[in-house]
């Protein structure tokens, strides 16, 4: 599994790591650590539109040093008291800081009324008005369990989730799809599951073995979309076009009965919006430097035209 699931999943657990008031590049081997949080991957990840598509909510842990560890990966080194959940308006403006800390996995509503976000295995709901988000008001609408990837039905009233913590875990089907209404009521198991999935009004799309395939939501007239031999991850449908990113970090799109074409290289975490615009997080992995542009976000046209940066490192 590529090296990005982890550094994901991982995330909110970064702020536990020891803080350096030292900004020095600094030569590590074999540390396990360092001497500050290390950003395996990048300082900006997990990239959202709200509804409007004239603004992002997103991970971030702003970027202090560059850790060369010469047994491994070079790493950044964040400001650990800076990190949070933070938006920033399509131009450039509005760069705000909204948590404490990352949040796992957030999904804006299409209504644009909450962000979704994981925590433990369990999905919670953060309330949106339109311009600011109430912290206080948040709350859990899954049961507790190993609940892991999910997404928001079209209409906002609902969110479908993935359960790990069945007894029909195998190699094909990782666990059951559940639905749940935003209020927390009316859980219901839909079928077998899959890791990475997307739901429309009338088709659920899902990844299994390296492919996506859909059926109706009743689990009937299964089709497969694609072929190949690349892991298909963080399946999206917007639009009748199905996007996904592969294990060689690369965002594609296809037309079904199309070739999949390949968007951008270096690609961890997009989000499409509303409108047909990506925003992503590029990084070059196998990179010792530290600049402005690596491991920030970016947007671009539904078809990878005019790619254009929208997100900045700052470091001393």
């Amino acid at each position: 599994m590529r090296l990005l699931l982890l550094c994901t999943l991982s995330l909110t657990t970064l702020l536990s790591v020891s803080c350096s008031k030292k900004n020095k590049e600094e030569k590590l081997c074999g540390d396990a650590y360092g001497e500050s949080p290390r950003i395996a991957l990048q300082p900006y990840l997990n990239p959202q539109w709200d509804p409007t598509g004239n603004l992002v909510a997103f991970n971030h842990i702003p970027v202090s040093k560059l850790i060369t560890n010469t047994c491994g990966l070079p790493y950044f080194g964040g400001k650990a008291d800076s990190a949070g959940l933070y938006l920033i308006k399509k131009d450039g403006t509005g760069f705000t800081r909204v948590t404490d800390r990352p949040l796992e996995d957030p999904k804006w509503s299409p209504d644009g009324k909450w962000l979704a976000y994981n925590r433990l295995g369990e999905i919670w709901l953060l309330p949106f008005n339109g311009t600011t988000f109430d912290t206080a008001a948040k709350r859990k609408i899954t049961p507790t369990g190993q609940n892991a990837t999910y997404a928001w039905s079209p209409d906002s009233d609902s969110l479908y989730y993935l359960n790990t913590n069945t007894n029909s875990v195998n190699a094909t089907f990782p666990g059951k799809f559940y639905r749940v209404a935003v209020d927390g009521s009316g859980v219901t198991m839909v079928g077998d599951g899959a890791y990475y999935f997307w739901v429309t009004s009338d088709r659920i799309y899902f990844n299994q073995v390296r492919d996506i395939f859909s059926t109706k939501k009743d689990g009937s007239d299964k089709q497969q979309h694609t072929t190949g031999s690349d892991y298909k991850y963080f399946v999206s449908v917007h639009n009748g076009v199905i996007y996904f990113e592969s294990n060689m970090s690369s965002l594609w799109s296809v037309n079904p009965g199309n070739s999949p074409v390949q968007l951008d290289e270096g690609v961890h975490t997009y989000d499409v919006s509303s409108t047909g615009e990506i925003v992503y997080g590029k990084f070059r992995v196998n990179t010792d430097e530290i600049n402005a542009q690596n491991g920030t976000l970016w947007l671009m046209s539904a078809d990878g035209s005019n790619k254009r940066q929208l997100t900045f490192n700052h470091h001393q």
